[in-house]
């Protein structure tokens, strides 16, 4: 496709900025750049306008000593070299490509008897292993937008991390039973002091790790027990349950100060639990937001159709990984070679995690120059997708969608690489 043919104006545009997805995103494209854009927040115009802040990548790299440009067959000799060789290497990263991406991916992983991993496990190993005892009250963003009085907040700031949730989809639009927006809605936040409290109706501010003992007063004073002894503000504790009480259908949005850390688990068992007790009054839904890429919501989806399992698979022919079960931190030092797709796990890994990474081959796709780029082995520039590569994305709510390509580029799509690495890898086999 030569650069002209690309010129033009593209409505209905989805940005990958979030796992929001918004799809009204209108691109003016002139001579192979983007040249206006509208209805878009400041996370998807760094996504679409990246020169001024990223660097690309511009040509394959082995690691000779020290990273050297090499042509395309050559990084990929030595790709599927160092996967042929291992014995247990992982296959992480995952949330910041597309769905076509991720399951030629997971192709690999069996292939090679990997191990499988997104990057947004942390977050979602609390939330699917309680959904998978109880069930799940959940529900589509057009269904909030159209039905939610009552929206809450907790553990996580939407004004820093998906930044059109509120005017699209959960405050401030007008929806079909919600015709005033923001008028029929009330906002609450749960958590610290933050921007999000001040355009609340009511904000909860608690000490951290006091979220199961909020959740659990919450769903006492609904249901008119005693709730004894309460470390937090008992009068904004119970105009909360006031306000909770009068809604018809409510949502509970909950980010990583729910999902994280030691108490993670009993957060959202709590969140449950309180979430059960409001579905004998009115309609509730519980609502995890992830703060990893635009298709952490296509790995779920992948892995519950393939392995049954929302949270990562092992095929290795002794496995070291049980999702739920296994930290994939505590183990990384089992491996002996990673392939990382759409992920910087060098800046994201804790340092000395970091130092087990150095120690193993790494193959890296990645449009742009991370610090993971200089503890790899093999380097492939991939062009961007959806802006460069069309595939699929699964929005938060686990809608997909179409990415469309609008600029042409030098470069293959993730896809590509991907499918070139699992030929040769088939054929070496063979």
């Amino acid at each position: 496709m030569d650069v002209e043919s690309m010129d033009g104006l593209y409505e209905a545009f989805v940005c990958t900025g979030c796992s929001c997805l918004c799809d009204d995103i209108c691109v003016r494209v002139k001579a192979n750049r983007i040249e206006g854009l509208t209805n878009i927040c400041s996370t998807g115009k760094d996504r679409l306008l990246w020169e001024e802040e990223k660097v690309k990548i511009k040509r394959p790299m082995i690691r000779t000593g020290r990273l050297e440009d090499v042509d395309y067959d050559k990084a990929l000799q030595s790709a599927v070299r160092i996967l042929l060789q291992a014995k247990r290497p992982l296959i992480f990263g995952l949330d910041s490509i597309g769905y076509m991406a991720q399951k030629i991916a997971l192709d690999i992983a069996r292939e090679v008897r990997g191990v499988y991993v997104s990057d947004n496990i942390v977050y979602s190993v609390p939330f699917y292993l309680e959904a998978r005892k109880r069930g799940i009250h959940f529900a589509s963003l057009e269904e909030i937008k159209d039905r939610a009085d009552l929206v809450i907040f907790w553990g996580c700031n939407p004004l820093d991390s998906h930044l059109r949730l509120l005017s699209r989809f959960s405050v401030y639009p007008r929806g079909r039973f919600i015709e005033r927006g923001i008028q029929d809605r009330t906002l609450i936040s749960v958590g610290i002091d933050d921007k999000l409290s001040r355009i609340s109706n009511l904000s909860i501010h608690m000490e951290p790790g006091t979220d199961q003992e909020v959740s659990e007063a919450l769903r006492r004073l609904l249901l008119g027990d005693q709730i004894g002894s309460f470390r937090g503000d008992i009068e904004a504790l119970e105009g909360m349950a006031y306000l909770v009480g009068k809604a018809s259908y409510g949502v509970i949005f909950f980010g990583s100060g729910i999902s994280e850390g030691t108490d993670a688990r009993g957060n959202i068992k709590s969140l449950f639990s309180l979430v059960d007790s409001l579905n004998h009054r009115a309609q509730f839904v519980l609502f995890p937001m992830d703060n990893c890429g635009y298709n952490a919501n296509g790995v779920v989806q992948l892995l519950l159709r393939e392995v049954g399992s929302p949270l990562g698979a092992d095929f290795s022919k002794d496995p070291l990984f049980k999702p739920g079960e296994t930290e994939l931190l505590e183990i990384l030092d089992k491996f002996d070679a990673a392939l990382v797709v759409g992920a910087d796990p060098a800046s994201t890994f804790p340092p000395g995690k970091v130092n087990l990474l150095e120690r193993i081959p790494v193959i890296l796709l990645d449009p742009f120059v991370t610090s993971t780029v200089s503890i790899s082995d093999v380097v492939f520039p991939v062009a961007i997708t959806g802006v460069e590569a069309e595939d699929i994305a699964y929005k938060m709510d686990g809608l997909p969608l179409k990415l469309k390509r609008i600029i042409d580029c030098e470069y293959p799509s993730d896809c590509e690489v991907l499918s070139d690495i699992y030929s040769r890898l088939r054929g070496n086999k063979n």
